[in-house]
């Protein structure tokens, strides 16, 4: 099968929608498919590298950090697309390259599949300042992109029922996103966790709490701030992994906290899963996450999760067996005072964290669902066209 891909960010930059984008472009080559993926480029001019094609864009930092959008949908290298010309088109961002997407289907009369990544509610912020009014424009500008697919794929229960209430029209399926897992199931490099240590200033026996993601206000790093400075506990050091417009406010925030607070920079996916594994707990308060990556990132590297209930993490963060949610920050003290007391419960949650992540979240059983969801529709829409 000939599947088109196409999404406004992906390699060099790193994030849920592009770890996923990689997962299920891995297993359909393993399987014999021929997939082409078309993203925006860093400057305006368009290029094709191996099965990817960027589109020359120009930035629009002004209405989202990263935001970009294409200055032409005429160039030599969408004819090769057009040449090619796939069976499916399977689309991962509602904006750019969605118009890309729709020509082609237009032009070639083919079914657009489509996944939620972004509940754009929670984003809002960086341009609207009344919640109420951005819930209706994404509202609004959801409902008229995925009314325009042939299917949805919502990753988790909470975002299809979100979808729900937009009156989305088109079919919604749940396909929870899946990850190559393997890095983050290896033993750990005890040498490369030292050197990590050792350059960030950490002391080799402190405990840990690891936070890994794009660091931006909608993650509530505040809130995971203020929690911390409450824990009693000494020899303990916060992590955050990762870059993002609110890190300088929150570098100067961790000036006001009197336990240590380091920062990395943006970690290259190959080495992300060693600082996974500096951690002893992960920990978020985050509430805008659509299935949270980097939580079945962390229980795969036998990291145990402390974080804010969110319906996103009904089947990921199970309570008392690899992790907890809390509801509160004395909810959220007390579970984790209880767990950094006792060595047999680490041990213990621990190894259930990487053994349910692999039953659950593997990169091949997410492929096969996607599989049999793109032949249902290539069939659903013949079946249309013919009549």
């Amino acid at each position: 099968m000939k599947i088109l891909i196409t999404t406004d960010l992906y390699k060099p930059f790193v994030n849920g929608v592009i770890t996923s984008i990689d997962a299920l472009v891995s297993q359909l080559e393993n399987k014999g498919h021929d997939i082409k993926i078309i993203t925006l480029s860093n400057t305006h001019h368009s290029y094709t590298v191996d099965n990817v094609t960027y589109l020359g864009a120009i930035d629009l930092n002004i209405i989202y950090p990263g935001a970009k959008f294409k200055l032409s949908i005429i160039s030599k290298e969408l004819r090769a697309i057009y040449n090619w010309k796939p069976d499916i088109i399977h689309s991962q961002c509602e904006f750019s390259t969605f118009l890309v997407a729709r020509r082609i289907s237009k032009k070639f009369n083919l079914p657009i599949i489509h996944t939620y990544h972004t509940i754009y509610e929670d984003y809002t912020h960086y341009f609207l300042p009344n919640e109420k009014f951005g819930h209706i424009i994404a509202a609004k500008f959801s409902s008229h992109v995925l009314n325009q697919c042939d299917n949805v794929i919502a990753p988790t229960k909470k975002v299809e029922k979100l979808l729900s209430s937009y009156n989305i029209l088109s079919p919604i399926s749940i396909i929870p996103t899946g990850i190559d897992l393997s890095k983050f199931t290896e033993e750990k490099d005890v040498i490369k966790i030292q050197t990590i240590k050792r350059n960030l200033g950490i002391s080799e026996n402190n405990f840990i709490i690891g936070f890994v993601g794009r660091v931006a206000k909608e993650k509530n790093l505040d809130e995971l701030f203020d929690i911390y400075n409450k824990i009693e506990k000494d020899n303990i050091t916060l992590m955050i992994v990762g870059d993002g417009p609110y890190k300088e406010e929150l570098i100067k925030k961790s000036k006001t906290i009197k336990k240590q607070i380091v920062f990395t920079s943006m970690i290259e996916p190959k080495d992300i899963h060693h600082y996974y594994k500096c951690f002893d707990i992960f920990m978020s308060c985050s509430s805008s996450e659509t299935q949270g990556l980097t939580y079945i990132e962390a229980l795969s590297s036998s990291i145990p999760i402390l974080c804010k209930k969110d319906p996103c993490l009904e089947k990921v963060v199970i309570d008392s067996i690899n992790g907890w949610q809390f509801e509160n920050h004395e909810e959220a003290i007390t579970t984790f005072n209880k767990f950094y007391g006792d060595i047999n419960m680490r041990k213990t949650m621990s190894n259930n964290a990487q053994v349910l992540s692999i039953i659950n979240f593997s990169s091949s059983a997410f492929c096969e669902k996607v599989l049999n969801l793109y032949n249902t529709t290539i069939e659903e829409y013949n079946k249309y066209k013919r009549a």
